[in-house]
């Protein structure tokens, strides 16, 4: 089995087991948004720091800073219990200086291999080290390198029965099937760079931290996507649009002040983060964004143009098998060249029966592989749609598959 298909079952294996149904159990939200360091929520008492880091910019408004010195934080003690069931930890983070592991997140009582969780931060492979143990003859510790090109990375931990993991940047970094859940003990603390490590082997957190929020439950590989403030990055796809099209470019959340596009050929306003772009030929837009401490993160966006008079309407492109099953790889069935279809009038999926499981007159709507809110089985289905291209209407018919 190659590497690339053992993560898509991974990822596969991970989402069911946290799949649930209904909302997100939040239950903690230390935002620190208007600087300060309550739960927004109001279920938790506030975080508790014996130096304060300071309040700066954050992604959605405000963040903290930590020194690197004194700066840390303590959450309130009715979390940890909490962290011993099911649950989910998300953050944000952007690394100012380290010169050596630097502790980010903890919880434990002291600094010994039985009953706790670390993720830490190593600058010489800029990596992130994750540790747990729930007992002394089962220790985990795991290196996840980080993306270079980027400023801000997010952390997920979740918990599912004793299943955990750590995604990184949206991305499955490990998954641990334990073999007992970690049991806390009274004195442990949740903390942000006050582990008990730190007169041993580890320096307190230099940078910034935000979007603090804790769940009571794992998140679904698919909630950790579609939550996602995708940080410094363009939001839009690459895509071909027909000669005039204009394309109205998205850029995930960010604190930095300053950014330019490159090149500033056909955009509306090259000052600004979500432009719209007219090209006239295919062009790669480069947005480079410049963070405090002097990181950088570069992003690109390709738009392929096309020439109307070299169209062929007919070939409407659809595919004729995809995979719903929340591993955001060809998850949802649809048009993949909109840049033909002006408009639809109909675009319907049946099963082999002749029922139909799906409908839509939206050219960009997608199938998610489900009827009256089920999975449907995998197996042939049945594709209709009625569109228009270059003012003429055309109808395709055909089948495609369903596969899990």
């Amino acid at each position: 089995m190659n590497k690339s298909w053992s993560n898509k079952v991974l990822i596969l294996l991970i989402s069911i087991l946290t799949s649930t149904y209904g909302q997100s159990q939040l239950i903690a939200d230390y935002s620190f948004d208007g600087c300060t360091f309550s739960d927004q929520l109001g279920n938790y008492d506030d975080a508790k720091a014996i130096s304060l880091p300071s309040c700066d910019c954050g992604l959605t408004d405000n963040g903290l800073y930590f020194d690197g010195v004194n700066d840390n934080l303590n959450f309130p003690s009715k979390l940890d219990s909490l962290l011993e069931e099911d649950f989910t930890v998300s953050f944000y983070f952007q690394i100012d200086n380290a010169s050596s592991k630097t502790n980010i997140l903890s919880i434990r009582s002291e600094c010994n291999l039985d009953s706790f969780i670390s993720i830490s931060y190593t600058p010489l492979d800029h990596q992130i080290a994750f540790d747990m143990s729930p007992n002394i003859a089962n220790i985990q510790s795991n290196l996840i390198p980080l993306n270079k090109n980027k400023c801000w990375h997010s952390v997920i931990l979740t918990k599912s029965e004793l299943v955990y993991t750590l995604y990184i940047d949206d991305q499955l970094g490990v998954s641990i099937i334990s073999n007992g859940a970690v049991k806390f003990p009274k004195s442990a603390k949740l903390s942000i760079s006050n582990s008990p490590c730190l007169v041993v082997n580890e320096d307190r957190f230099n940078g910034w931290i935000d979007e603090f929020k804790v769940y009571d439950r794992a998140l679904s590989f698919q909630e950790i996507i579609s939550s996602s403030l995708n940080p410094d990055q363009i939001v839009t796809n690459d895509t071909t649009v027909v000669a005039g099209a204009d394309v109205q470019i998205h850029v995930g959340s960010t604190c930095a002040q300053n950014y330019f596009w490159n090149p500033i050929t056909n955009l509306d306003d090259e000052t600004v983060l979500d432009p719209i772009a007219t090209p006239e030929v295919t062009t790669e837009y480069k947005l480079t964004i410049q963070n405090k401490g002097g990181c950088s993160t570069i992003d690109s966006l390709t738009i392929n143009v096309i020439d109307p008079d070299q169209l062929d309407c007919e070939k409407i492109l659809l595919p004729n098998a995809f995979t719903p099953n929340n591993d955001q790889l060809n998850d949802n069935f649809g048009i993949s060249n909109l840049f033909l279809v002006e408009h639809i009038d109909y675009f319907e999926v049946y099963d082999r029966w002749g029922a139909k499981m799906w409908e839509t007159n939206n050219k960009t709507h997608t199938w998610d592989g489900t009827f009256k809110n089920k999975k449907v089985n995998p197996g042939m289905y049945i594709y209709k749609v009625k569109y228009t291209c270059n003012d003429e209407i055309y109808v395709k018919v055909d089948n495609f598959s369903v596969l899990r």
